[in-house]
């Protein structure tokens, strides 16, 4: 009876440890159907605008017109609740929601997703002050380096909140496989930004700088603007395809950065927030029911001048962004212009990151507004 005894126990655990191997496997295909998912509509939509652009720019080109539009919008997955969150309340920490895989309506999912994000009772900053906790740090991802990157330095990136600001260390090194695409190296940085932890709104908006860091991402990496320098006559980087598969590229110090949606990151990103704009908001991932309200209207070579902001004709403001209905205001990127920011909603302290500026004393000259002409780096 004590060897029978003995072998059921062990049937028993060996079953159980079958579940277990089971349930984690079917938890780990969940985790990479979402991530291919966000990486396909990523894809799609950006093939989507680049045919645009070829045949507004080429009408007698062999794409008709009416097989532009190749895909359907997708439905949006929601991020997952991380394991060790202690805030069990909605928050604007949009990973403490769980996604709900029992409705397969795409239309359903997408209202969802916009409820979510809204229906938030506790904002980030009331959260930040009753707690003292410095939630912008932990948007962060981890940093590690790629192997096919052996030939640079590790990736370095260091968070600290002191006082009234987010302060972020980076050198610059991505954590994805580097590809050449400019004929600039990619060397290491001493990138150092400051950021407000608790953002206001300013009275009026001000135009990100021409050339330079309008924003930094969560891998410590810059963000710039949705334009290129002179030698392209400030044109778009993205719609004239000279950004690798994470849409940056390096500049002609060495500096990689992004220009459009990352994504690298988005493949990986658990939170919605993929950045922080200069003035501190938060900026959001995109999302197919959130449209930007600037749209192309000209075959003009600058970018700035070949769209336009038409109030009304998407979901953001003239900065790509809004007030949700918790009363807090954030950045989304777009899969179109302006991808990123278009101008910053939030007061903007020049003096804090004058590193960033490619040429200060003109930072808030709008990219091809006034003087297109004027020598600046790429």
């Amino acid at each position: 009876m004590v060897a029978l005894f003995g072998y059921l126990s062990n049937q028993q655990n060996l079953t159980k440890n079958r579940i277990d191997n089971l349930y984690t496997k079917i938890n780990s295909d969940k985790d990479d159907i979402n991530k291919i998912n966000s990486v396909l509509e990523n894809q799609t939509t950006q093939l989507d605008e680049l045919l645009n652009y070829i045949y507004k720019n080429n009408p007698e080109s062999n794409i008709k017109k009416d097989n532009i539009k190749i895909t359907k919008d997708l439905p949006v997955e929601l991020p997952k609740k991380e394991k060790d969150s202690k805030i069990k309340t909605n928050t604007t920490d949009t990973e403490n929601t769980k996604p709900d895989t029992s409705d397969s309506n795409p239309i359903k999912s997408m209202q969802s997703d916009t409820k979510i994000l809204n229906s938030t009772s506790i904002t980030s900053t009331n959260l930040q002050k009753s707690t003292g906790e410095c939630l912008q740090k932990k948007k962060f991802i981890d940093i590690k380096p790629h192997p096919s990157n052996s030939t640079y330095q590790d990736p370095q990136l260091e968070i600290n909140c002191n006082g009234d600001y987010l302060e972020i260390y980076s050198n610059g090194i991505p954590t994805f496989e580097f590809k050449s695409i400019t004929p600039n190296a990619l060397s290491e940085q001493n990138h150092n930004w400051k950021i407000p932890l608790n953002p206001k709104l300013s009275d009026k908006k001000t135009d990100i700088p021409l050339l330079g860091t309008v924003a930094i991402a969560i891998d410590g990496l810059p963000y710039y603007g949705a334009n290129e320098g002179p030698p392209q006559r400030y044109a778009d980087p993205f719609l004239d395809q000279i950004l690798d598969f994470c849409n940056g590229h390096t500049a002609p110090q060495g500096d990689y950065h992004y220009h459009a949606v990352p994504d690298c990151i988005l493949s990986d990103n658990i939170s919605r927030v993929i950045g922080y704009s200069l003035d501190g908001f938060a900026i959001m991932s995109p999302s197919n029911n959130i449209k930007s309200s600037w749209q192309k209207t000209s075959t003009a070579t600058s970018a700035w001048e070949a769209h336009e902001f038409i109030e009304g004709s998407g979901g953001l403001d003239k900065c790509n962004g809004r007030i949700d209905e918790d009363g807090e205001y954030r950045y989304y990127s777009t899969f179109t212009f302006p991808y990123i920011i278009g101008c910053y909603n939030g007061i903007i302290d020049d003096t804090l990151n004058t590193q960033t500026q490619q040429n200060p004393g003109q930072n808030n000259m709008r990219p091809g507004a006034q003087n297109p002409g004027q020598n600046r780096n790429n």
